[in-house]
């Protein structure tokens, strides 16, 4: 009788600790029968229109086939951890995760054991805040785009306003080609805009000799560079793969980030391109020894607009990821008071050898 009563009192007490739980607790036998639910997994069966009996089979309750499935072979042994699915009850959508594992009691399988809990506040939730951060981003972009027209265009109308107090042709023929490279400034920033926000077009993509383009991009800069004093030097440390993409738009996506480098040795230096592969992915370095890239806006460099130079517009890097990603890769930034390294990382399709 006394032990009667110590069963009944734990019973209920392990009955209450379930029932304060959030997560929901399916519990079944062997030969999958419903012995157990607790609050939680009623609530959230009842939402899928399940209605909870004692008794049942877990085939009968009408669950998600894969949770279903899952608790059955549960039952015999298996075990499913952190899984997902998406059910529709009476026109409403639900996210559940869930796991499924055995009940083993005395060396021998006795049932099995399902966990749930409904994640749909928690989907919508993220969804609204991806929302929220795209539109926070949109607001952000159209107001750098505002922040660089804006200058360009007030240099402009000082230009239109010299040249009613001049009659000097010469004096007015200086100010037109002054107001001309205002023109062409508001024309790269909109351009550059344009290509960040714009849906990605139906290119034709190639096969990419990386090292050809690479070559070609130096040979656009080496003017600029040897005006600065910089050296630049192509070093394949190893046989690179060929990538697939579009060969203008990754010479576009190089050009800035060499640009950047040109532009961050104020005092003459060194950019150095090495490039390999490393398992499926072909790697292009970038390394400078210019002053480096702050701390304190390392984290910034992709944003767009975000600059520190005088006559930046801060597109540059931002469209120069966008390509790169588009085509299944990414762009790593690393910097010290030494200098910058960007690597480009791009799926590699099959292996070349220097020719």
């Amino acid at each position: 009788m006394y032990s009667e009563k110590v069963n009944q009192l734990v019973k209920r007490r392990v009955t209450e600790i379930l029932d304060s739980i959030r997560h929901g607790v399916v519990v079944v036998d062997g030969k999958g029968m419903l012995l157990y639910a607790n609050k939680a997994a009623a609530g959230i069966l009842q939402k899928m229109g399940i209605p909870l009996a004692d008794k049942r089979n877990i085939a009968e309750l009408g669950l998600n086939r894969e949770m279903e499935r899952a608790v059955q072979e549960a039952a015999a042994g298996a075990s499913f951890h952190k899984q997902q699915c998406q059910v529709n009850c009476n026109g409403v959508s639900m996210h559940l995760s869930w796991d499924a594992v055995p009940i083993v009691a005395g060396g021998r399988k006795a049932g099995a054991i399902l966990l749930v809990e409904d994640e749909t506040e928690a989907v919508a939730m993220a969804r609204q805040l991806k929302e929220w951060e795209r539109l926070a981003a949109a607001g952000e972009a159209v107001a750098g785009l505002a922040h660089e027209i804006r200058n360009p265009m007030a240099a402009a109308q000082g230009i239109l306003q010299l040249l009613d107090l001049t009659d000097d042709n010469e004096q007015r023929k200086k100010l037109m080609a002054r107001f001309s490279r205002e023109l062409d400034r508001m024309n790269d920033i909109l351009t550059n805009y344009i290509d960040l926000i714009q849906p990605p077009a139906e290119e034709e993509v190639e096969l990419i000799d990386v090292l050809e383009v690479t070559k070609s991009v130096v040979a656009l800069i080496e003017g600029e560079a040897a005006l600065y004093n910089i050296g630049v030097s192509i070093r394949p440390v190893q046989p690179v793969p060929r990538v697939l993409g579009d060969p203008g738009l990754l010479k576009q996506a190089f050009l800035n980030i060499v640009k950047n480098a040109i532009e961050a040795m104020t005092e003459g230096g060194a950019l150095r391109i090495s490039m390999g592969c490393a398992g499926a992915q072909a790697w292009v370095e970038f390394k400078d020894n210019g002053s480096g890239i702050p701390p304190e806006h390392q984290d910034n460099v992709f944003r767009p607009f975000f600059t520190t130079k005088v006559a930046g517009t801060g597109l540059g890097l931002a469209l120069s990821r966008r390509i790169v990603r588009g085509m299944g890769g990414e762009i790593k930034i690393s910097s010290s008071q030494l200098g910058t390294v960007v690597t480009v990382y791009l799926p590699a399709i099959c292996q070349d050898v220097w020719r």
